[in-house]
């Protein structure tokens, strides 16, 4: 019986155990999830400024397209004013309407990375609170008065001390001469 009792005390550090390296695993996976999403946050945002920049770019040769065809005396279509003082001018740099689409494009597909990094990091924090809950209510049980920071040293102790009761009781039952089923 004292055995039996071992054995499920065993069994129970055992998967402690598997918890505890599973909780460490997903503790990883968050970190990179985080990394990676700040990593697709800052990409968004670059693309979102590069974006801005050449919109305006277009929309001010926009402007100095439209000033090409005004006409001293004759209304700005913008506006209604008959002078023209200061017309917008054509620039050499300006995007195309294809160019600007594709930064437009390229803006879109960089935030719906970052919004998808976010909600696998979110997923994973999730995930690694329960497995927090897990480890804790298993050392709770197994492992009473303990910190969850010193659960890794005390659950390495306990499973040692069980293991040297387990050989002990073992050497006992063979001198014994008991069968164990």
């Amino acid at each position: 019986a004292e055995k039996k009792d071992a054995d499920q005390y065993k069994q129970g550090l055992d998967t402690l155990q598997k918890d505890l390296s599973e909780f460490r695993e997903t503790t990883k996976a968050l970190e990179a999830a985080q990394k990676d999403y700040l990593a697709k946050s800052d990409i968004a945002r670059n693309k979102k400024l590069e974006y801005e920049s050449h919109n305006k770019a277009y929309l001010d040769e926009q402007a100095g397209i439209l000033a090409n065809t005004l006409i001293d005396g004759q209304p700005c279509p913008v506006c209604g004013s008959l002078s023209h003082p200061s017309p917008a001018h054509k620039s050499e740099k300006a995007p195309t309407k294809a160019e600007l689409d594709k930064y437009k494009k390229a803006t879109e597909k960089a935030e719906e990375e970052s919004v998808n990094a976010s909600i696998e990091a979110g997923r994973i924090t999730g995930s690694l609170e329960e497995k927090k809950a897990a480890v804790m209510k298993a050392a709770a049980i197994l492992l009473p008065n303990g910190a969850f920071d010193d659960i890794e040293v005390v659950l390495a102790a306990k499973t040692v001390e069980v293991k040297d009761i387990l050989l002990r009781l073992s050497k006992s039952i063979a001198e014994a001469g008991i069968k164990v089923t």
